[in-house]
């Protein structure tokens, strides 16, 4: 599978879209929440101390690559610094030979078939110049050429919005179009910098 870089607003549906195509396709889903301060251990693993030895334990990520078609979401991508992503562009090549290496114990794991990668971001990996989303770095370029599609998301219209959150919440449909129209207005500002 081709993997998918997903931007667009906070709120827009990015997470929600990844965790939909995995609960509909029966596939298991495992989420990175990247940060600022996450370190390439954090995800790939890292010898820890268990009963007086000192063994190595993986990761969330290094555990997901060996499930053969998981879907693997690295969540607000955008905050991880770059050294610690480099460890990605080998699992996330197009290659039947990607793998891990794991430094500590010499070992090898490979991403077993049919993985694929969503990456989220708010700035489609470009950074942000617009002061919206603080600390969002841009990202290397090879980074980016390891997603094959990006995907932009929106808000709803203004009238779907409002029967989303009808058929959600069962408040009133009128009542519902006001807070459209008031989060509209908010995000208006928002990007405009007004509001943060």
């Amino acid at each position: 599978p081709e993997n998918t870089w997903l931007a667009g607003e906070r709120g827009t549906g990015k997470t929600e879209f990844v965790s939909q195509i995995s609960a509909r396709l029966g596939r298991k889903l495992y989420r990175v929440n990247f940060d600022e301060a996450m370190e390439r251990a954090d995800f790939i693993g890292a010898n820890v101390i268990e009963n007086g030895s000192v063994v190595w334990k993986a990761g969330v990520l290094t555990q997901a690559i060996q499930h053969q078609g998981s879907i693997i979401l690295l969540d607000e991508v955008g905050f991880a610094r770059a050294q610690s992503l480099a460890v990605l562009h080998s699992v996330c090549e197009r290659s039947p030979h990607r793998a891990v290496v794991i430094a500590a114990t010499g070992g090898r794991i490979p991403v077993q078939p049919f993985v694929a990668f969503f990456a989220c971001d708010n700035s489609n990996g470009h950074g942000d110049s617009s002061g919206n989303f603080a600390g969002v770095r841009e990202q290397n370029t090879a980074f980016l050429d390891r997603f094959g599609f990006s995907l932009r998301f929106e808000y709803l219209p203004a009238i779907q919005e409002a029967g989303l959150i009808t058929n959600r919440s069962g408040l009133d449909f009128h009542k519902a179009e006001v807070l459209v129209r008031f989060a509209n207005i908010a995000r208006e500002k928002a990007q405009a910098g007004l509001l943060t």
